[in-house]
């Protein structure tokens, strides 16, 4: 068993002391993160910041599960309790901190649920092992899964969900 981080133990006394606040989590999450990302983010209506700092999470999330060192039967296995958790989600009950953030962007962006298995599709890609000079469909389903998900997601949050926002975002995870 895995001892807890410090970060960890921060959340569990927050939660404790009935301060736990899931928007709190992915905020601090994406500052962590130091991505460049955060600061597009923060120029977003708060609504669009919200939606984007939690879609940001998932996506950090599952990227540290699929690349972290380890057997890659573990990192399988987590990734499909995130699919359970996706579920939950949608079902309206979600239990993790990241998915109670994106719970209210999922409504008010309405949040393409398919998008969210397509990154859990390329993160299991990625714990099953690089891909060295793989065939042109092979990466293009692959960039389509981890970035064209994820630009796709966004344009909900930036209010633009049109076809022609849908194709540049595709267009642009498959640069």
């Amino acid at each position: 068993m895995a001892v807890p981080s410090e970060s960890d133990n921060r959340e569990v006394t927050r939660r404790i002391a009935g301060l736990f606040d899931p928007q709190r989590h992915v905020r601090e999450i994406v500052e962590r993160s130091k991505s460049s990302f955060r600061w597009g983010m923060s120029l977003l209506p708060k609504p669009g910041r919200d939606a984007m700092y939690a879609i940001y999470s998932f996506c950090r999330e599952l990227d540290d599960v699929a690349d972290e060192p380890g057997e890659q039967a573990e990192k399988l296995a987590r990734l499909s309790e995130w699919r359970k958790e996706l579920d939950r989600l949608y079902e309206g009950s979600p239990t993790h901190p990241i998915t109670m953030a994106l719970l209210h962007p999922v409504k008010l962006f309405k949040l393409p649920r398919e998008e969210f298995v397509r990154v859990i599709e390329g993160m299991e890609s990625d714990a099953l092992g690089k891909m060295w000079g793989p065939p042109w469909l092979n990466l293009y389903e692959y960039c389509r899964r981890v970035a064209g998900s994820v630009g796709l997601l966004s344009i909900h949050a930036f209010r633009e969900p049109g076809p022609r926002a849908a194709a540049f975002a595709v267009s642009l995870g498959n640069a």
